[in-house]
């Protein structure tokens, strides 16, 4: 007795035909053989076509987050105290030159593993983007031990301004 895949679609998903049209649809997709030949150039074209419309899409929500930020700063100072709105800018700011360095880098990174999976197999391409994706990891963490730092050099003298290190984590 074999499985018969509409029925089973039909009986224990209970989707409608349009669902169904769209399961086939992905599952014809999925066992369509793409070519992996392409030259250097090729791929460099490509990677810069990337990397262009991934800085384009930061910048446009950057933008965007900086009207929240400007909305959250003016809300912690006259909530919080003007330390705690500078903790949080420091913290806002420290977020977002990691996401752009992050984005940066792995979207140079990006063309480096597929080149690497062409003509060198998995292992290095995995090798490839584990290094590439580590600059993102270190910046993160760079990031927030120097924020913190800052902070803590400045308001851990006293115990009054102590608490308002709490900002950066929210920034």
């Amino acid at each position: 007795m074999g499985i018969d895949t509409e029925r089973d679609i039909e009986a224990n998903l209970q989707i409608g035909p349009t669902d169904q049209a769209m399961v086939r649809i992905f599952v014809s997709a999925g066992s369509v053989e793409i070519p992996m030949d392409f030259t250097a150039d090729e791929a460099e074209e490509i990677a810069d076509e990337i990397h262009l419309g991934a800085m384009v899409f930061m910048a446009s929500e950057y933008k965007r987050l900086a009207i929240f930020c400007v909305i959250c700063i003016v809300a912690l100072y006259f909530g919080l105290g003007w330390q705690t709105a500078a903790a949080f800018t420091l913290g806002a700011l420290c977020s977002g030159v990691a996401g752009y360095i992050g984005m940066y880098s792995a979207t140079k990174a990006n063309v480096r593993t597929a080149v690497a999976a062409n003509s060198k197999g998995a292992a290095e391409a995995l090798n490839v983007a584990f290094f590439g994706g580590s600059i993102m990891g270190l910046t993160v963490a760079s990031m927030g031990l120097f924020g913190v730092g800052i902070l803590y050099y400045y308001f851990a003298g006293n115990s009054d301004t102590i608490h308002a290190i709490e900002g950066f984590a929210m920034g």
